[in-house]
């Protein structure tokens, strides 16, 4: 239920920056199938090589050697290529992340001026407008830099997934599950931490009160006359205690679950090696297979690990 509240954190994003959203989209697609690319290439220039270094009378003076060089420019072209796209990628996110923000800042003036002179009396009101404060400009920019990496992930994992089902419909349903414990623990924790600071706002609203008072020039002399320091001090502290003693208690857990999707993700990586090994040395797939199938099982659970972080980062945004 609360996943499908991202459609409203993407309206905002639209609305701000729908040029920078559509180029955003099409350097993520291209920027996910290069990495394949380069695995081809890479597998290419192996078989290439392997193939003239069992040939007698060596390799350079081969006429075959002109076709590991094509292989080889190929994959230069192909990485340069990956560096433009990414520096392209990370100046459209930071210049939609700009534009995105200051349209959050419109938004929330807009509706802090219309907002009738009532609500100043409540103290919801003020425990409402102290988070759309702290979190508003940078929670839709942080879902635009989410909506980037997962749109890129997506699109290498896709493609990685369709490489190893050609080769063993197994192994990418090995490389999904293994991912799954940890964004599940992940999600979990996320529902707390947000119920958690929704509870506790009045308390951050009471510690940042504290802060405004012992830092701001409006009640400085007051505080020298009649020596309020030590006791705004100590009230400061007292509160950032607790709340530092609880979040830490989720983000240990929310550790732990990392730690077991990480032990989970290297089992699969080493059992999946086991199984291409076997199949280079039965000589069913040459050695630049090997290398290609095992590269892209191991960049295939990145890449999807980093889509289903960058989906519950989306989600606790």
């Amino acid at each position: 239920r609360n996943a499908m509240r991202i459609d409203r954190a993407l309206k905002f994003v639209w609305e701000a920056s729908a040029l920078y959203s559509v180029l955003s989209g099409l350097i993520m697609v291209i920027s996910g199938i290069l990495p394949l690319v380069m695995l081809y290439l890479i597998k290419l220039i192996i078989d290439s090589v392997t193939g003239l270094a069992l040939e007698p009378g060596g390799a350079i003076t081969d006429p075959k050697f002109s076709n590991t060089l094509i292989y080889i420019g190929m994959a230069c072209v192909t990485g340069l290529l990956t560096a433009f796209f990414n520096f392209l990628g990370d100046y459209v996110k930071k210049a939609q992340t700009l534009t995105v923000s200051d349209h959050m800042f419109c938004v929330l003036h807009e509706k802090a001026v219309l907002a009738d002179l009532a609500f100043y009396e409540s103290p919801r009101y003020h425990d409402t407008l102290f988070r759309a404060r702290q979190e508003g400009p940078s929670r839709p920019a942080s879902i635009v830099n989410g909506l980037f990496t997962a749109g890129r992930s997506a699109a290498s994992y896709i493609a990685v997934f369709w490489l190893l089902a050609g080769f063993n419909p197994v192994l990418p349903v090995i490389m999904t599950c293994a991912c799954v414990p940890g964004i599940l623990m992940r999600l979990k924790y996320s529902n707390k931490i947000y119920s958690w600071q929704e509870k506790r706002t009045e308390d951050e609203r009471r510690a940042y009160y504290f802060h405004w008072m012992l830092t701001g020039d409006t009640h400085a002399g007051e505080f020298r006359l009649f020596n309020l320091g030590s006791y705004f001090i100590s009230g400061f502290n007292a509160i950032r205690k607790t709340l530092k003693k609880e979040k830490l208690y989720f983000e240990k857990r929310r550790a732990f679950g990392d730690f077991t999707a990480q032990s989970s993700m290297t089992i699969a990586v080493f059992a999946s090696f086991v199984y291409i090994a076997f199949k280079t040395a039965s000589g069913m797939i040459t050695i630049g297979d090997m290398v290609m199938y095992f590269q892209a099982f191991q960049r295939g659970l990145g890449y999807l690990k980093t889509l289903l972080e960058s989906a519950a980062q989306m989600y606790e945004d």
